[in-house]
């Protein structure tokens, strides 16, 4: 709050980081609230476990927090910069391996299952 609130959510981090704090804070509430009460975790309509679900895959994005070291690391700033551009020239080639990946995963489970 020292640089004032208009100043702090000018850097998408720090607005990052406040969702993911905001989210954290969510997730260990419902982690209360189903833990409280026993007939939550044996509910079979998957209300209270979708929601578990999405927190979790949220939970993965603290990840990209790391990103913010490029912005004051210049030595990784230069080697996300390589492997964006390497990305970017194997785009095409990935796409078809991912799709022979794919077309072969068919064969195999039409084969085997």
């Amino acid at each position: 709050m020292g640089h004032g609130l208009k100043s702090f959510f000018f850097d998408p981090f720090n607005t990052f980081d406040t969702l993911l704090v905001f989210i954290g804070c969510l997730d260990a509430i419902l982690k209360i609230i189903v833990l409280a009460s026993p007939n939550a975790l044996n509910n079979d309509n998957g209300g209270s476990g979708n929601l578990r679900g999405v927190l979790d895959a949220v939970r993965a994005f603290r990840l990209l927090r790391i990103f913010k070291l490029a912005t004051s690391w210049r030595k990784f700033k230069d080697l996300l910069k390589t492997v964006w551009k390497t990305l970017k020239d194997i785009q095409t080639f990935s796409i078809l391996i991912a799709l022979f990946t794919f077309i072969y995963a068919l064969i195999g489970m039409e084969c085997f299952s």
